[in-house]
């Protein structure tokens, strides 16, 4: 069965840039063209917001290259502290990588781990985020 230009865009965005949702999830993909760029949204519901905002909105579907932390990093890899990947300390392998992930600085052990990531985003999300919080309260 051969897909159509449509459905291999959705399948490469993956998610909703105004929720967060998984396209597909609510039914089929809204299609919104911004400055001649064809983006999909998971309901008739998000097209509004993404016109209203889309810098914003458009910003979440960027992938950025994994870059090495910086010093201004100090406090959310001391929060953070395991690679939600591996499990190791973020230091372990020389030192952490940080990507942007939905708008969200996730630091992981190696450059290796950074994909792992990327294609799974809500999942690694959570991780990252429950691990901080838990470092929050201690």
């Amino acid at each position: 069965r051969t897909r159509t230009v449509e459905q291999i865009a959705i399948e490469r965005q993956r998610i909703c840039p105004v929720s967060g949702k998984l396209l597909g999830s609510m039914g089929q993909p809204v299609k919104v063209t911004i400055d001649k760029r064809d983006v999909f949204v998971c309901c008739a519901g998000c097209e509004s917001p993404l016109r209203k905002n889309p810098l914003v909105h458009l910003a979440k579907l960027a992938p950025t290259a994994p870059a090495k932390a910086t010093k201004a990093d100090a406090a959310t890899i001391a929060r953070q502290r395991l690679c939600p990947v591996s499990g190791e300390p973020l230091n372990s392998m020389g030192g952490a990588w940080k990507v942007i992930v939905r708008g969200e600085p996730v630091f992981v052990c190696c450059k290796g781990c950074v994909r792992t990531v990327q294609e799974n985003p809500v999942q690694y999300l959570s991780k990252v985020a429950t691990a901080r919080s838990q470092t929050t309260r201690r």
